[in-house]
């Protein structure tokens, strides 16, 4: 199965995603018609309630990464990040986050290591070239439970 780049828009999707200041941004794929993969970011609070609704990335371009014999699960981004995130949307030079999906080892506690997609973030500017100001992050934490909305 092939992986497609996607995209972050700032500032409209970005805004979104980052609306009523959340402490926890979850990347679920979701297969959809076939093999088509789609990426939503899905934003909450850190007790994995009140979760809005996701948004859906689109597909940057139409390459590719392959990935065989890999963990995809949701992913999730760690605190650090959400608040480098939270400067972007008043920042004119970034107009695009790349997301770079990469196949990546993780070791899970007490575990062997497993393969693993990941995705590295990178700030385009509007010419859609990297802002070197600004450091990759690295999506690869995963997410220990699914977005949802609790009853209790």
């Amino acid at each position: 199965m092939d992986v497609p780049y996607f995209k972050i828009e700032n500032p409209v999707q970005l805004s979104l995603i980052l609306a009523d200041d959340p402490k926890v941004i979850v990347f679920k794929l979701f297969i959809n018609n076939g093999s088509m993969l789609s990426l939503y970011a899905f934003s909450g609070k850190s007790n994995y309630k009140s979760f809005r609704d996701g948004i859906m990335l689109r597909t940057y371009y139409t390459g590719t990464v392959p990935i065989e014999n890999c963990f995809v699960g949701d992913l999730q981004l760690d605190k650090k990040d959400i608040v480098e995130l939270m400067k972007i949307p008043g920042d004119n030079n970034i107009k695009t986050i790349l997301l770079t999906p990469e196949v990546a080892n993780f070791a899970p506690p007490n575990l062997k290591p497993v393969k693993s997609l990941t995705y590295i973030m990178t700030f385009l500017d509007v010419k859609g070239k990297p802002v070197n100001t600004i450091l990759p992050i690295v999506i690869s934490k995963p997410n220990p439970c699914p977005p949802y909305n609790s009853a209790d």
